[in-house]
């Protein structure tokens, strides 16, 4: 990164540097090496670009089964969304959190809300 929006990017088959706004910059992927969403996730975890647009959803993870709510980031596509655990979210926006989830009223939403509602307690100690 030359700056906080400006970065010198490789392109993979001229090999020429250019600078480019973060904004639009494209992650690289194909078949044989599909890792697009870790490479975006990095990106984004080090340049701290994520900001949340708006929630979508509200589901328990088959896996984890954790409460995660599908989230629209800023800047990206709908097929980009990405279902993110409630309580990852709690610290960072609750009160956007918050505010989706007593829109939902379903017993879903009430028990994201109690994991919200403990989260921020555990911050007041």
């Amino acid at each position: 990164m030359e700056s906080e929006h400006v970065a010198l990017v490789r392109y993979l088959g001229s090999r020429k540097d250019e600078r480019v706004h973060t904004s639009r910059l494209a992650f690289y992927s194909d078949s044989l090496t599909d890792q697009r969403g870790e490479v975006e996730e990095q990106f984004l975890y080090d340049t701290d670009q994520g900001e949340i647009e708006s929630f979508n959803g509200l589901d328990i993870d088959d896996e984890s089964n954790e409460i995660v709510v599908k989230t629209k980031w800023k800047g990206f596509s709908d097929f980009e969304d990405s279902w993110e655990p409630v309580e990852e979210l709690a610290p960072q926006v609750p009160t956007f959190l918050f505010n989706y989830l007593v829109t939902l009223n379903t017993p879903l939403a009430k028990r994201a809300l109690q994991i919200l509602e403990a989260g921020s307690e555990k911050g007041r100690k």
